[in-house]
């Protein structure tokens, strides 16, 4: 990155902290500086909303498409106000783009904020925070390979896919101060800094846990299984939309310490070539808790390019005067202003000021305009909802019904779900070592699976080899019907039963 001979201070959004970044070094502060200021917002308070376009579709109008789709199919309530933004996103096999919409609502920014605005009065930059991890490609602190990141918070976290440097998915997850309540209900009574020391000392090791402590690592190993778990299904789905072919790096990171035994856990779980690293990204020695130096770091390149692309602030600084529509105007029309009378001059500021006050009048003119267009195609879609909502009815009846099933399967499925995983696990690697591309995966409670996979034809003898090394592992009911060629892909379903 070109460094610059500036600072700026980053706003913890959690704990109202101040870190100073200058292109080189973080510094923690104990009072603001009068400097560009940025921070994040919060995970939970991104609403997050997807949709297609092609690629011959011109982008020209896509900022007035983008908001009244959040309107109209993400549900936005009209009466408040959002901040708005995207990124356009390509898909791996499919002639289209993906649009995927960042909005947050302006009261959920300003409560965050209220108490620190007072003193810096304003935000210049406002990430989203799982976006932020591009910069660290971009300035090639990062190679670029297929990468998750996984933040794990007191009162946050969530993981975010990157495939060859571009962001494609995130998703959140269970936080630390969830996993003591968790721990608390199996009867265990414990807090979050007893459980960072134990995490650090003992880890995921069961060796290093005594018999009266079985309970606790139980605990512990079902939870981390049920987060690798999540991890691996989204890396699923993102193989299948964005050809996520596989994981290669996860980055994992906590507020205190490091969790012993985490890289050996990963491995166990079935992601044998997983390389697991920490987020110390920087030269700079620093806490372990660094996901706000990576936002300073990707803001600072933000403010070094004067781009405001994802930029979701509300608090946002006036600009200097001279810098100004009014302020060019006026010190260009100085020189003759000197030679005219003071009348001529007052007649030109009022001219000025008229011009001004015309331009603020416009903008707002064009908000309730937009806000009027927002309501009428809101009115008009009101059929479509009742529509919509009555599927929706029907669909909740169906879910159910499956809880209905679900609740006779409970009971199966406490001891069966740990397998499972590692049953998903190796099916999942067995499919990247035999470079099968999935169709469709369903799943017979926690013993048979069915898998629809396809392939093209200089590999179409992948599918037996597959099938023939599910029966060597031990799969019984292994089952498929013919291999059949749709276009230049052949493809098969198979069916198998894990004992």
């Amino acid at each position: 990155m070109t460094t610059k001979n500036q600072t700026i201070q980053c706003i913890s959004p959690l704990d109202l902290s101040l870190t100073s970044y200058d292109g080189k070094n973080f510094h923690k502060l104990t009072k603001p500086l009068k400097c560009y200021t940025v921070s994040r917002v919060l995970f939970e308070d991104v609403i997050t909303y997807s949709f297609k376009i092609p690629f011959t579709q011109s982008t020209e109008d896509l900022a007035s498409m983008v908001e009244i789709k959040m309107y109209e199919e993400a549900g936005l309530n009209l009466e408040k106000n959002y901040k708005i933004t995207h990124i356009i996103k390509q898909l791996e096999f499919e002639e289209m783009a993906l649009i995927e919409v960042f909005a947050v609502d302006f009261t959920k920014i300003y409560d965050n904020f209220k108490t620190i605005i007072k003193q810096v009065k304003y935000i210049d930059f406002l990430a989203i925070p799982f976006l932020a991890f591009s910069a660290l490609y971009k300035n090639k602190i990062l190679e670029t390979k297929n990468d998750i990141f996984f933040y794990l918070g007191e009162t946050e976290a969530f993981i975010s896919f990157y495939k060859d440097g571009n962001y494609i998915s995130s998703k959140s997850m269970i936080n630390f101060k969830k996993i003591v309540k968790r721990i608390n209900e199996s009867g265990i009574l414990i807090d979050s800094d007893r459980l960072y020391g134990i995490l650090k000392e003992k880890g995921l090791y069961p060796s290093n846990y005594t018999e009266e402590e079985k309970n606790l690592f139980d605990t512990l190993e079902k939870i981390f299984s049920e987060i690798l778990s999540t991890i691996n299904s989204v890396a699923m789905h993102n193989r299948n939309v964005f050809g996520f072919d596989k994981i290669q790096r996860l980055f994992f990171t906590t507020k205190e310490a490091e969790i012993l035994g985490f890289k050996a856990f990963v491995a166990n779980f079935g992601l044998i070539n997983v390389e697991v690293l920490d987020f110390n990204f920087f030269t700079q020695k620093q806490e372990r808790n660094s996901l706000n130096n990576v936002i300073s770091y990707y803001c600072f390149d933000k403010y070094l390019e004067d781009s405001n692309e994802q930029n979701i602030t509300i608090f946002v600084r006036p600009p200097i005067f001279y810098k100004s529509e009014i302020g060019r105007f006026i010190y260009g029309m100085i020189g003759v202003l000197l030679s005219m009378s003071f009348s001529y001059f007052y007649y030109y500021l009022e001219v000025s000021n008229a011009t001004e006050q015309q331009v603020i009048l416009q903008k707002k003119y064009n908000e309730l305009q937009k806000k009027e267009n927002i309501y009428k195609t809101a009115l008009t879609i009101t059929q479509d909802e009742i529509s919509k909502i009555t599927m929706k009815i029907q669909e909740e009846q169906k879910s159910i019904q499956k809880i209905v099933v679900a609740m006779d399967e409970m009971e199966q499925k406490q001891n069966s779900e740990n397998n499972f995983v590692n049953f998903l696990a190796q099916i999942n690697s067995m499919l990247q070592e035999y470079n099968l591309r999935v169709v469709r995966i369903e799943q017979r409670g926690f013993k048979y699976l069915e898998v629809e996979v396809f392939t093209n034809y200089n590999t179409r003898d992948n599918i037996s080899k597959f099938i023939k090394a599910l029966i060597a592992e031990g799969f019984v009911d292994v089952q498929t019907n013919e291999i059949k060629l749709d276009n230049t892909n052949y493809i098969s379903k198979i069916c198998l039963n894990h004992e």
